[in-house]
């Protein structure tokens, strides 16, 4: 086939058979497809030629091959720019952080460990005051530098001289501050409001050549910031009191209960021998002994009805009023209730070695609602209360005589109270020393 049939726009595969055909006689299926296939491939090359025509027409009137070249390259910095002003976006959301921590690190304001960030009632105070802290550093508003003499240097770095030393004393001073208002404790707050007072004194002393001084409103922030977490160490102080106190309640509790568990099974122990001895006298007959063992059986059964009801009630127990005026001086006394087998265990622990002298008793009655009397002696003297904070240090400035006076209007007439404090050991030691002396 000469190249004539791919040249002509009206090729069909009945003009390709014909002309092989007249050539390959006995093939004629084989030549019309293959005819056909021919034809397929020549549409195919005309539909591809029209569009490269089309494409080329459409450079042609947009400047050609160099125009679109240029167009891609433009594309491809487009796609860098549009990379880069992301990346402008994010810096520029950082910038207010970073500014942030670049006051915090040119002042030295850390936003250190502050006891009172972990209580939610003071949090909130707290980030005010920090935030007004920084705001006042970073606008140089806490630090008050006047305008003086020129400093003996070029005139274009004396003004930031100056403002360089600024910052220097303001770094100093919110280390200062940091150290102590980390060091506060329950104990020590005034101390610690001094202190910080006197650092901003002792900086303002140093820079007074250049008329530097640490503001006063921002050393007023450090205080409250110092009152933050001295109320925080106290409010832990009261918390660790308390805890103290329930500790040692439930350990008085706990031993009040296994001594009426082990009162109780000395009693059934001691019942069973005298059920056993009856047994034997009953069968001797005699009635007097008979008589006797069952008086002790009698009395251990009210013994043992006894535990249980202490066992039963938990409010029954021992009030008690006791001194010790060696250790306390005259006018305070210690009003408690136990529920101790012997109210007397209580009050010998409450003598250990913790204190010089021991306690003398007053009064020691029971009573089936001795939580009810401690409560009504307690608030009879609630302005005489030694300690405000742990409300278990049960001691109050009142004599042994104004305790008895307000027993008696509470539990009627007690029948023993002694008024006077015995004291041997403190007086005798009096005496010891007067003699050595």
């Amino acid at each position: 086939m000469t190249s004539s049939y791919y040249e002509s726009d009206q090729v069909s595969p009945a003009m390709v058979a014909s002309h092989f055909t007249s050539q390959n006689r006995g093939k004629n299926k084989v030549i019309l497809a293959m005819a056909e296939e021919i034809v397929t491939l020549n549409q195919e090359l005309e539909r591809v030629r029209g569009h490269n025509q089309h494409l080329q027409v459409f450079m042609d009137s947009h400047g050609g091959a160099e125009v679109w070249e240029k167009d891609q390259a433009v594309a491809k910095v487009q796609g860098h720019v549009d990379t880069l002003e992301k990346y402008k976006k994010t810096l520029l959301d950082q910038t207010p952080k970073l500014e942030n921590e670049h006051v915090t690190l040119m002042l030295g304001l850390e936003d250190f460990a502050h006891p009172a960030s972990s209580y939610t009632e003071l949090s909130t105070e707290l980030r005010q005051i920090r935030n007004e802290l920084k705001t006042m550093a970073s606008s140089g508003e806490a630090v008050t530098a006047f305008e003086s003499e020129p400093l003996p240097t070029a005139a274009g770095k004396a003004k930031q001289l100056k403002k360089n030393i600024a910052r220097l004393a303001l770094r100093c001073f919110n280390a200062e501050a940091e150290n102590i208002i980390k060091a506060v404790t329950a104990k020590n707050v005034q101390a610690s409001a001094d202190k910080i007072g006197k650092a901003a004194d002792a900086i303002s002393r140093l820079t007074k050549p250049l008329d530097i001084s640490i503001g006063f409103e921002y050393q007023y922030l450090k205080g409250r910031e110092l009152e933050l977490a001295g109320q925080v160490e106290q409010a832990r102080e009261i918390e660790r009191e308390e805890q103290r106190a329930m500790r040692e309640a439930m350990r008085e509790q706990a031993q009040a209960e296994a001594e009426l568990e082990a009162k109780k099974r000395a009693l059934l122990k001691e019942r069973k021998h005298f059920e056993n001895v009856l047994a034997r006298i009953q069968s001797t007959g005699d009635a007097e002994r008979v008589a006797e063992i069952q008086a002790e059986l009698d009395q251990i059964d009210a013994g043992i009805a006894d535990v249980d009801y202490r066992k039963a009630n938990t409010r029954a127990g021992y009030v008690y009023v006791i001194s010790n005026v060696g250790s306390f001086g005259e006018r305070m006394v210690k009003i408690g209730m136990t529920r101790r087998l012997d109210p007397m265990d209580r009050v010998r622990e409450l003598g250990d070695a913790s204190v010089p002298f021991g306690f003398d008793v007053h009064a020691l009655f029971f009573t089936e609602d001795a939580l009810d009397v401690e409560r009504q002696l307690h608030e009879a003297f609630a302005q005489q209360r030694v300690n405000r904070v742990n409300l278990r240090r049960e001691f109050f400035y009142a004599t042994p005589a104004e305790v008895h006076e307000a027993l008696d209007g509470i539990a009627g007439d007690v029948l023993e109270f002694n008024e006077e404090a015995e004291a041997k050991q403190y007086y005798t030691s009096l005496q010891i020393a007067k003699e050595d002396a």
